[in-house]
């Protein structure tokens, strides 16, 4: 009782503190004294605290939101309505609760993995242990530099969960198609801007057949990466290609065929395909190309991360 009541006596001082530090130090109070009744609060004052606790987080900078999903990351009674805002946050805020908090279960993960970032991504790679439905999706969400510890998160999940080669392998390429895109390729005409005029004008067998041929991609590797919802593993195809920023854009724009992305999200991705290193890219691609198209991967490559890597 005297540390409660130590902290509602600073809490008239902080109110009528306006400063960044002050702020942060009122979150910091106002967190204090929901952990020191936490395991016996009801659900009505959880979620009194909850939103009270987002409000404040609300009003201070992302080091000090960061510092609270720290605090929060391994805490069993958090508030639920908390703990919801700071996993939409950036993700230095989100990485502690991806990486550690206990009541994420696998539907939330795919969702967050469907929506945020590669450094979301980075974050769950953390967790322990992974479903074999997130450590799959992960291959297609983590940093290319982490391609390989996903792979093999992968692996350990669930072997049967990652099988080579069975992706789009009952949609072959029409020989249309194909015939197409090879006397595109014999004239010398294969080009970033006749892959725009083919997705505008919905010719994707064509499209396809082309993108094969220009990136060195497989058609089960390639049909994955198109249908890829977040349009990350467009930005790295191409980057990995060497596609001028303005054509991906156009092409994600193209593939978007169901308008789900908004304007931030469409924001974040061009930023992360200057973000990509070409040759970080092509490393992911060829992991991508040997999981989906190929045959299975040889995990005890020592050349790349381990799972952890500290």
């Amino acid at each position: 009782m005297t540390e409660i009541a130590t902290r509602l006596g600073q809490l008239a001082s902080l109110l009528r503190d306006k400063t960044p530090q002050g702020r942060a130090a009122l979150l910091t109070c106002v967190t204090d004294l929901y952990a020191s009744g936490a395991d016996t609060c009801s659900t009505h004052e959880r979620d009194a605290f909850g939103a009270l606790l987002a409000d404040l987080a609300g009003r201070v900078d992302a080091h000090a939101r960061a510092a609270l999903s720290a605090r929060l990351c391994r805490m069993e009674n958090a508030p639920p309505l908390l703990i919801k805002t700071l996993l939409e946050d950036e993700a230095v805020v989100a990485a502690p609760l991806l990486a550690h908090f206990p009541h994420l279960d696998e539907a939330m993960l795919l969702d967050i993995l469907a929506r945020r970032t590669a450094a979301h991504a980075s974050a769950i790679l953390e967790r322990e242990p992974l479903p074999a439905s997130v450590a799959v999706r992960l291959l297609w969400s983590v940093p290319p530099k982490l391609a390989w510890q996903a792979l093999r998160c992968a692996f350990e999940a669930d072997p049967a969960a990652v099988t080579p080669g069975d992706v789009g392998s009952d949609e072959p390429l029409t020989e249309q198609a194909l015939a197409f895109a090879r006397t595109k390729e014999a004239r010398n005409e294969l080009s970033e801007p006749l892959l725009l005029r083919l997705m505008r004008d919905g010719e994707k067998d064509a499209f396809l057949a082309c993108l094969d041929l220009m990136t060195d991609v497989d058609h089960a590797t390639a049909k994955m990466i198109l249908n890829e919802p977040t349009g990350y593993a467009l930005a790295v195809l191409c980057k990995a290609t060497g596609f001028a920023r303005s054509s991906f854009a156009s092409l994600a724009h193209l593939a978007d065929t169901r308008g789900e992305r908004g304007t931030q999200q469409t924001f974040a991705l061009l930023n992360g395909f200057e973000s990509i290193d070409q040759t970080e890219a092509q490393r992911l691609l060829g992991v991508w190309k040997t999981v989906f198209g190929g045959a299975a991967p040889d995990l005890t490559d020592t050349t790349h991360a381990d799972r952890k890597t500290g």
